[in-house]
């Protein structure tokens, strides 16, 4: 019997951390980390990462701790620490829309969250014609009468993601979001915490102008391993995996340990930030014993291929670049700097520059810096096979934009030794 069978199974499917306790999966405990986001001067807060990245499973996280839900962190570093376990309410809200659409739509998408939030907290909708920011800032009160409230918001941006194609619709999809965010800083002083999470971190569009008191923790060092794997947590708690693997593939643990550093290991989203591995690349490469391109195959973003299509840009040339001035280096949604969506995207990474202070850009690990002929064949495959979804700009593959990702790799990859 292989010795890993003793181990709980690696959670290569669900990014909920509920699911993942209640079925006994592996989890590897951020709680330590956590709790220094929910220490009192932490407000608002928002989080900018890379898709597949933990960020769900970390608002999961956040929502069973506010819930007090204690039985699910048995064993984990919060359950031995003066955390108080006092329920409060929680409205969560995952953004992401199955469809794209403009600021009609969006508004009718917000207002349906909303009432099914009422109902999973019991409460009746007020009667006659409430917008969404009213309905949150209703709720929030009703709430808040009878014990502390936390909001939390996941993917704040796939709204605007969604509709970069359609650059006559965004600002009005803009102004819905700004309305909606607002509303929380309405509620300041109902709100125990609020959190939110995205992918890209937008300029000149004034989202989140209601809350001037966001705290943007997505440059900071100290939260800067709130997300992926450290090799410390590596060691720590997937030593068991990596022997497993060893013992699958006939070499030594020192030689999986390196070439998972070479494949999978290399983000820095931080000045003097931790190193940390993709964790969706890392729990597969563990689980399925084999080295492949996990992230890239689940999608590329629709934004990203579109900028390079039509820039005509050699994705060679991007590495190695002086790290632009990282606070300043937003999405535009006009003039978007690649370099800066490139580095948000997760596609580029900070690198200590050679010989001198600072930062330059460059690929975090062979899975993003090379790409393989297999996983240019499985994305010709799909394409072909119609499974492109060009409606959902993270998950999707890209449906036309893709086949211009496509012919641009089948003349690079050549330069890239494998």
């Amino acid at each position: 019997m292989d010795r890993a069978a003793r181990h709980p199974p690696l959670p290569i499917s669900t990014g909920s951390f509920q699911s993942i306790r209640a079925k006994g999966l592996f989890y590897l405990d951020k709680t330590r980390q956590i709790a220094s986001l929910l220490e009192p001067e932490n407000h608002y807060v928002f989080l900018a990462q890379p898709r597949r990245f933990g960020k769900s499973l970390l608002v999961s996280t956040l929502e069973a701790l506010f819930k007090g839900e204690r039985r699910l962190f048995a064993g984990t570093w919060i359950d031995g620490s003066d955390w108080s376990w006092e329920p409060h309410a929680v409205i969560s809200l995952e953004m992401t829309e199955r469809r794209a659409g403009g600021a009609s739509a969006l508004e009718q998408s917000l207002h349906n969250r909303m009432a099914k939030a009422y109902r999973m907290h019991g409460e009746e909708l007020p009667p006659g014609d409430w917008s969404a920011p009213e309905l949150l800032e209703d709720l929030i009160e009703r709430l808040a009468a009878r014990r502390p409230v936390a909001v939390l918001i996941d993917e704040y941006d796939a709204p605007i993601l969604q509709n970069l194609e359609r650059p006559d619709a965004l600002p009005g999809i803009r102004d819905v979001l700004r309305r909606f965010y607002g509303a929380l800083k309405a509620q300041d002083a109902r709100l125990s915490f609020a959190f939110l999470t995205g992918i890209t971190r937008f300029a000149r569009t004034n989202i989140f102008s209601g809350l001037n008191n966001l705290r943007d923790i997505s440059l900071s060092a100290r939260f800067s391993d709130l997300v992926g794997f450290t090799e410390t947590e590596l060691d720590r708690y997937l030593t068991p995996y990596v022997q497993a693997m060893a013992r699958t593939r006939h070499c030594s643990v020192t030689d999986v340990r390196q070439a998972m550093r070479t494949w999978y290991d290399g983000y820095v989203f931080a000045p003097g930030g931790a190193r940390v591995y993709n964790p969706y690349s890392r729990l597969y490469c563990l689980a399925e014993k084999a080295f492949d391109y996990y992230w890239p195959l689940t999608g590329i973003p629709i934004y990203l291929t579109r900028m390079i299509a039509h820039r005509k840009v050699d994705w060679r040339q991007l590495a190695g670049q002086k790290a632009p001035a990282l606070s300043q280096a937003f999405f535009h949604w006009n003039e978007p700097d690649l370099l800066a969506v490139m580095y948000q995207a997760g596609y580029l990474t900070l690198t200590p520059a050679p010989g001198g202070p600072g930062y330059v850009l460059d690929y975090p690990n062979r899975e993003v810096g090379q790409i393989h002929p297999d996983a240019v064949g499985r994305i010709h495959a799909a394409l072909r096979n119609g499974d492109a979804d060009r409606r959902d700009p993270v998950r999707g593959l890209g449906g036309g934009r893709l086949r211009s990702f496509f012919r641009y790799v089948q003349r690079t990859r050549a330069a890239h030794s494998l």
